[in-house]
């Protein structure tokens, strides 16, 4: 019996048939995560479900409908946690889910989520999204191995981080990969996040407009500086 359920993100049905069977098959086949890495790229989009307000819609829905191709989400749970504090709300699953996109896919997912801005007008929240590569002990070795050797083969995955106008979440990777799990961390709001919500709130016309400005303006000081150090 293997040690992961192999699950989708949305009903297989929706898929051809041949498709869902293939992914299955070398999900299914694999003796490690690090033997797929060349065909798939794993993420979690956990901070973003736990954080950002959507209302029970999926960015991924809407995604796939404007990228316009065949992208099956794939998903994975362990029955032991991979992550730690993933279980903002009471909900627990997230530390034990891991998702997959084929790599050719992925950049085009990446590109695209960064370009999300979510509002929450009741509260006054924006949300942003960036990401960050962390490395985790693959987790389909760590469940079919009874004694680990010294080092724990690795995979990368893409954490979806978020950007808020209230305070920023990422995950920060443990000093061991098996015993000190990733976990989520909090990080005080980027000041252009809180310039931004304002503009926002305000109805600007093009509320990211003063952030462009102020960074033009950051270049434009600093190539002066580098003049002056120059003369």
């Amino acid at each position: 019996m293997k040690p992961w359920k192999i699950g989708w993100a949305e009903g297989s049905e929706k898929f051809g048939e041949e498709r869902v069977r293939l992914h299955r098959l070398r999900l299914s086949q694999a003796a490690t995560l690090k033997d797929l890495s060349d065909q798939y790229v794993f993420y979690t989009p956990a901070l973003l479900h736990m954080v950002v307000p959507l209302c029970g819609r999926d960015p991924f829905t809407v995604f796939q409908r404007e990228y316009n191709k065949e992208v099956l989400p794939l998903s994975l749970r362990f029955n032991r946690p991979i992550f730690q504090g993933f279980n903002v709300g009471g909900i627990k699953d997230w530390n034990y889910l891991l998702f997959a996109m084929e790599r050719e896919h992925f950049q085009h997912y990446l590109s695209w989520m960064q370009s999300l801005t979510f509002a929450d007008r009741e509260r006054g929240v924006v949300y942003r999204l960036g990401d960050k590569t962390i490395q985790i002990a693959d987790p389909v070795f760590c469940e079919k191995t009874f004694i680990l050797p010294q080092e724990i083969p690795c995979i990368d995955v893409t954490v979806f981080c978020i950007d808020g106008s209230r305070g920023c979440y990422y995950v920060e990777e443990g000093a061991h990969p098996l015993m000190d799990l990733p976990s989520l961390r909090t990080a005080e709001p980027f000041e252009d996040t809180q310039k931004l919500t304002q503009a926002l709130l305000a109805r600007e016309a093009n509320p990211f407009k003063s952030i462009e400005r102020e960074e033009e303006q950051d270049v434009i000081d600093r190539v002066r500086e580098a003049r002056k150090n120059q003369e």
